[in-house]
């Protein structure tokens, strides 16, 4: 029974360890579209108010 408990609780931990990951991604990815997209909005004010 131990063994189970043991196995099962190993493999709740490393689902959770997986969605973790991906959480992180999600977050790190959405976070990079933003500062891309700001930083695109930037350059374009920038060479409007260049020209």
């Amino acid at each position: 029974l131990m063994n189970m408990l043991e196995e099962s609780s190993s493999h709740g931990l490393l689902c959770l360890n997986d969605l973790a990951e991906y959480v992180a991604l999600q977050v790190h990815n959405s976070l990079f579209s933003e500062d891309l997209s700001s930083l695109v909005e930037t350059t374009k004010n920038e060479a409007h108010y260049q020209s």
